[in-house]
């Protein structure tokens, strides 16, 4: 998916080559092959690049198998910079190694064709297909080499030794090399064989099933329990734990609460041994998967505030994961509300530095949790300067907002300015309104593209927003009481229809829909510009037929944020409000004439909907 986890190389970071024994095993093999992998070698730990590269094209005519893969691995390792050394770089142009590549591809397709078969080769086929998905080399003799390997090593399942195989469908797994026989016959050989597979292996493969599209639940389900059952025996390292994990939140399979639990007591302990990559991926992956973990995050806050390496590698991506991870954990009811007042001490500043490089869904997903997690407009000084600076320069991102991430921002705004006027020392609401003007016109534009129901939180939200306005209040007023009508107010929530009638000017106590709906009617006239604006999404083809569309929300680039998913309707609403000090109150939906009973019906399916989402 767009920008997944790159995931933990199996086997602790690297390929295995082809060594000696490897080499004599291999039929035919003469002293010339010999020589050329001993030359590979010695150039390899010299760090030498480009003589690898110079032996290649000089011994071509006599490289056999084991040769190429100790290329190619040798290559695969300088450029990842293994062992310390500093990384090294290939010309994709280079014409040595495509001649290689000519070769790897014209070897596989003799052996596929001439049935070649031997024990030492499927090490040498899992070494090629591993330094191909480092090298991510695009090139059609790679893809066909892939192709040549995938029928190659079907039936030969039983040759591979553990890390041979977790290597091999790595390989196919990073290269988007798309091979359903190979990934089924791997699946029944692994589940034949767990015993034989180690922790760093079975979390690589949860990656790799997951990465590939080639998983079943049920796997997922053994392979998290089996890695569970060896933390009691096993060393594991933060980048196995973030393999594991990712992989389950993504594939949305939920293990047993024991393996979580376990997984996480684990990842705990290890802390001080994770990067910020790794810490944002479990962190996000518990929050995903609904998996509340005090211990974890509490020590995940203690470890942010206590690690400078730490916050110096923070980025926009990584940011954006653990303030949303931490908001859910808070929603789930984490008992330790001081632990993310904490992780908010470290990450505030932070995201003050990056506000200016946070991409539409970052921006998003940033200014939502932060008000979730309870920060609002006199609150601090730097959550002041925070949201005056994603004011200032969140008009850029509105542009490539979903409908889902706009209602997402109309609700963290309303919230953070829900203390309005602004206390002393804290920016004036004036520094507010230009955004919040385009925040609005965005919105109106992308209501069409929700549900009704969903339709009517949104317009329910951006009535709070307007109180904010000034200049053209009366304006964006008379829209959304334009967008209200053609919703029909009977279909908002008791809550939604006080906003309404707080938007027209009717004090909640006095509210009736007949009132509601002639004084909407009123406001709407009064503006006649402003229906051009309400009907800014019309082009979407309004809400015919969207009697129940399921809105689901953005995730953060498949593995990372996964906005509130589901129906926003009467509990998003009142739970919004609720935020911003009102009633909380649920009442009965209100339904157009006629049609009470179809609405709720409609209600109970919104709701089953959720449920099974959820």
């Amino acid at each position: 998916g767009k920008g997944a986890y790159e995931g933990g190389q199996p086997g602790g970071g690297r390929g295995r080559g082809a060594g000696p024994a490897v080499l004599a095993a291999v039929e035919g093999t003469t002293p010339q092959a010999k020589f050329i992998n001993t030359m590979l070698c010695r150039a390899a730990e010299h760090g030498d690049l480009q003589g690898i590269l110079n032996i290649v094209a000089e011994n071509l005519g006599d490289m056999n198998c084991v040769n190429i893969s100790t290329a190619l691995h040798k290559l695969a390792r300088l450029v990842k910079g293994d062992g310390g050394a500093a990384s090294a770089s290939i010309s994709p142009g280079d014409v040595r190694l495509a001649a290689l590549h000519r070769t790897a591809r014209g070897e596989l397709e003799r052996q596929h064709i001439n049935n070649t078969r031997s024990e030492a080769l499927p090490r040498c086929w899992a070494t090629i297909a591993w330094a191909y998905g480092t090298l991510q080399t695009d090139h059609p003799d790679v893809t066909a080499a892939f192709q040549a390997i995938g029928e190659l090593a079907i039936p030969c399942m039983a040759n591979f030794k553990a890390l041979e195989l977790t290597n091999l469908v790595w390989g196919f797994a990073k290269m988007q090399v798309s091979n359903p026989r190979l990934f089924q016959a791997a699946r029944r050989h692994i589940l034949g064989h767990l015993s034989t597979f180690s922790p760093s292996h079975l979390s690589t493969l949860v990656w790799v099933f997951v990465t590939a599209q080639q998983y079943q639940a049920g796997m997922l389900h053994v392979l998290a329990q089996e890695f569970a059952d060896r933390l009691r025996t096993s060393k594991v390292n933060p980048v196995e734990l973030a393999n594991l994990m990712w992989g389950l939140a993504t594939a949305k399979v939920h293990p047993k609460a024991q393996v979580l639990h376990d997984v996480g007591c684990r990842a705990q302990a290890l802390l001080p041994e994770f990067k910020l990559q790794e810490l944002s991926i479990t962190t996000w992956a518990f929050s995903r998967l609904g998996a509340r973990h005090d211990q974890l995050f509490a020590g995940a806050a203690l470890h942010l505030c206590g690690s400078p390496v730490l916050m110096q590698q923070i980025h926009p991506q990584g940011i954006a994961n653990l303030l949303w991870a931490f908001e859910k954990q808070k929603a789930m009811g984490s008992v330790a509300p001081e632990h993310v007042v904490m992780a908010l001490s470290a990450l505030i500043p932070k995201c003050l530095l990056l506000v200016e490089q946070l991409k539409p869904q970052e921006f998003t997903c940033v200014c939502r949790a932060l008000t979730k997690l309870g920060l609002y407009l006199g609150c601090s000084q730097e959550a002041d300067q925070l949201f005056a600076s994603a004011a200032r320069t969140g008009g850029k991102v509105l542009g490539a907002l979903s409908v889902t991430q706009c209602v997402d921002l109309l609700e963290a705004f309303a919230s953070f300015l829900s203390s309005a006027p602004a206390p002393e020392g804290s920016p004036s609401i004036e520094v507010f309104e230009p955004f919040v003007e385009a925040l609005l016109r965005t919105s109106l534009g992308k209501v069409k593209e929700l549900d009704i129901l969903s339709g009517c939180h949104s317009v329910a939200v951006m009535a709070v927003l307007t109180e904010h306005l000034s200049s053209n209040k009366e304006l964006f007023v008379s829209a959304l009481a334009n967008m209200a009508l053609q919703l029909s107010p009977e279909r908002f929530s008791a809550v939604g229809q006080q906003q309404l009638a707080m938007l027209v000017g009717i004090q909640p106590y006095e509210l009736d829909l007949a009132k509601l709906h002639a004084s909407l009617t009123a406001v709407a006239m009064k503006w006649p510009e402003a229906a051009t604006l309400a009907a800014a999404g019309a082009a979407s083809g309004g809400w015919s037929g969207q009697e129940h569309q399921n809105h689901q929300g953005q995730g953060m680039s498949d593995f990372r944020y996964d906005a509130d998913d589901g129906i926003r309707g009467e509990s998003a609403t009142a739970e919004f409000m609720s935020m911003l000090g009102q009633s909380s109150q649920h009442q009965a939906w209100g339904a157009p004439q006629g049609g009470q009973q179809q609405l709720q019906h409609q209600q109970q399916r919104l709701r089953q909907q959720q449920l099974q989402h959820q």
